[in-house]
């Protein structure tokens, strides 16, 4: 989605293309860094986990 709007400010000259390329780095680097930190930040609730189960 990003890639998208960014394409259009290019071909709309809102951007600079120096200013593309750098926006495009930084929505890549964040769509490959973004699961390792959800997962990181998500690792110690385990106890969350717990009361979601349904107990018997």
């Amino acid at each position: 989605m990003a890639l998208i709007i960014i394409q259009i400010g290019l071909a709309e000259k809102l951007i600079t293309s120096e200013a593309y390329s750098t926006l495009v780095i930084v929505v890549i680097l964040s769509t490959i860094i973004a699961p390792f930190i959800l997962k990181y930040s998500f690792k110690g609730d385990s106890d969350s986990r717990n009361l979601l189960e349904p107990s018997l």
